[in-house]
């Protein structure tokens, strides 16, 4: 009797699940205010992936299941939200998001209401990344910020992508200026994206105008969390998935391959043979792409009092890449604090600690899995690798075996202010940043034979090691003040002093006896055909703002 219901059960469940086909949904989006087409509407089937945005005219179209929730959004309009119930078509009305006026946003030295700023300016919350699972910061303004161009030009795990604001720079690279915290930093790496409370976007000259020549190519502002009086809260958040190749070529098989050789063979050299074949059918995409797990783990803890706030979150992030071997692992610790000394004394820091690992993959592995002969099996009778007798082509797992290319490093990124306010209006602040990194790089290639076209004679070990140390000190004066609630004043004078140093060396050595990542030591290996590099460099700045 219970195999009966729960054969029926299961039925039941499948003829519902069954039930709910894709249908082809198309509508028209248009302004509340004027009726109008909204161009470049964001359109969304909820919960997944699927998607489009609305054409020149409002128009849009895609196909959802019936039983599907579509969210539309747009800059400076409300989100929306409107269930399918079996509709093929669907028409909304998307109201502007007024409360966006009221926003403080952070400009240059100081903020200001979003209503009073006439610059070109996108401010994204924190609520607006929260369920976003990216790797890194750069990737939490993809899609959030109008005029923000964010692209990947690489697949490897941790790579930060470019991200233009206003075009290609026609001096140095088109990077924007990263600010965190009031920390002038050159990129976001080390940042969690779980600790943003707020990015600012600032895009045009007159918004632009403070920062000088190093905000050319736009500026991005980004704030980080801190601690509100009351009870310490804990929370915990958390992610995980996987990442893999999608619309994978569909690579010929051993039998297709051998057909095609052969009469290419017969087509431009008659008589000749092709070479002997393998014994093997091998996909070497198969052997080289992986199913990769990302994940992400957060605690915080938060909370204060009147006279002291405090926010302390640890971060653990971890993703492995498509390509077998690949791996970047990050490790984040957080503490922002404030302390209220005086009734016109305020002191705080906001400190960040990262440790980062990457193991990368050698370069053009992805090629050589696209022109090996499939014939050729992975490892041969005798447990070598397998290699072709028709082409040079080398064999990718091995590639990938005899690579050992390991990044690891360290970094922290924080500053201490104090805020003195006094006299009616007037407030002096004062802080001191540092961004100290140090990064070490090792690359071995170890004495292999696998063909006569690949194979290494010699081994090689080469290691860098990169240290950088930067400080930036602050102090401004900022006199506000409303006239009859209408006009708002602000004045600000200032002086700020900066210094990047940066220092590398780096080392090769050829006959390595053995290779252990816990033994990486250049002196192993034989003084002949070394080689050493050495260089570093100093930048000092130093301004005045008025």
């Amino acid at each position: 009797m219970k195999q009966t219901i729960l054969l029926l059960l299961f039925l039941s469940v499948t003829r519902y699940v069954a039930g709910q086909e894709q249908l082809t949904i198309t509508g028209r989006v248009t302004s509340q205010e004027d009726n109008s087409p909204l161009v470049g509407v964001n359109v969304v089937v909820k919960g997944s992936t699927t998607g489009t945005q609305t054409d020149a005219e409002g128009n849009y179209g895609l196909n959802a299941p019936g039983n599907a929730t579509l969210v539309f959004s747009y800059i400076g309009f409300t989100p929306l939200e409107v269930p399918v119930n079996n509709q093929t078509t669907i028409s909304p009305v998307m109201a502007p998001d007024v409360r966006a006026l009221s926003e403080v946003v952070v400009v240059g030295y100081g903020t200001q209401r979003k209503a009073d700023v006439t610059g070109a300016i996108s401010s994204i919350k924190s609520e607006d990344i929260a369920n976003r699972p990216v790797a890194n910061a750069e990737q939490a303004l993809q899609g959030k910020a109008a005029g923000v161009l964010v692209t990947t030009n690489q697949g490897t795990p941790g790579a930060a992508p470019n991200v233009q604001i206003r075009g290609t720079g026609t001096t140095g690279n088109s990077n924007p200026l990263y600010i965190v915290d009031g920390m002038f930093v050159d990129d976001i790496r080390f940042l969690n994206p779980g600790d943003i409370a707020a990015i600012n976007v600032l895009k045009d000259a007159s918004s632009l105008a403070i920062y000088g020549v190093r905000g050319a190519n736009g500026v991005v502002i980004i704030t980080t969390k801190g601690g509100q009086p009351g009870k310490t809260s804990f929370s915990y958040d958390g992610y995980a998935g996987f990442t893999q190749v999608l619309n994978r070529i569909d690579m010929a098989n051993a039998s297709e391959y051998t057909t095609l050789i052969t009469e290419a063979v017969a087509n431009t050299r008659p008589g000749d043979l092709p070479g002997e074949f393998g014994r093997g059918d091998t996909d070497w995409f198969d052997q080289i792409f992986q199913r990769g797990l990302i994940h992400s783990h957060q605690l915080t803890a938060s909370g204060g009092s009147e006279k002291m706030t405090y926010n302390i979150s640890g971060n653990y992030f971890s993703q492995e890449g498509i390509v077998k071997t690949s791996k970047y692992d990050r490790f984040t610790l957080r503490f922002n604090n404030t302390y209220q000394a005086t009734d016109f004394l305020k002191l705080g820091n906001n400190v960040a600690l990262t440790y980062d690992r990457t193991a990368n993959v050698p370069g053009g592995v992805i090629q050589t899995a696209y022109m090996m002969d499939p014939t050729v099996p992975v490892y041969d009778e005798n447990g070598n690798y397998g290699f072709s007798r028709i082409s040079n082509v080398g064999n990718p797992v091995a590639q990938l075996a005899y690579n050992n290319d390991r990044v690891q490093g360290g970094r922290i990124v924080g500053n201490i202010f104090g805020e003195l306010s006094f006299l009616k209006g007037f407030a002096l602040r004062s802080s001191y940043g540092t961004d100290l990194s140090l990064s070490r790089t090792n690359v071995y290639t170890p004495v292999y034979q696998v063909s006569a076209s690949q194979n290494n004679r010699r081994s090689r070990f080469d290691k860098t090691q990169r240290t950088t140390a930067n400080w930036l000190w602050e102090n401004t004066l900022t006199y506000t003040r409303t006239i009859s609630n209408i006009h708002n004043v602000t004045a600000l004078v200032g002086y700020t002093a900066q210094q990047n140093f940066s220092e590398s060396l780096g080392g090769t050595r050829f006959d390595v006896p053995g290779y252990s990542r816990d033994v990486q030591y250049l002196r192993l290996g034989n003084p002949v055909g070394q080689s050493n590099t050495d260089e570093a460099g100093v930048f000092t700045y130093q301004s005045y703002l008025f």
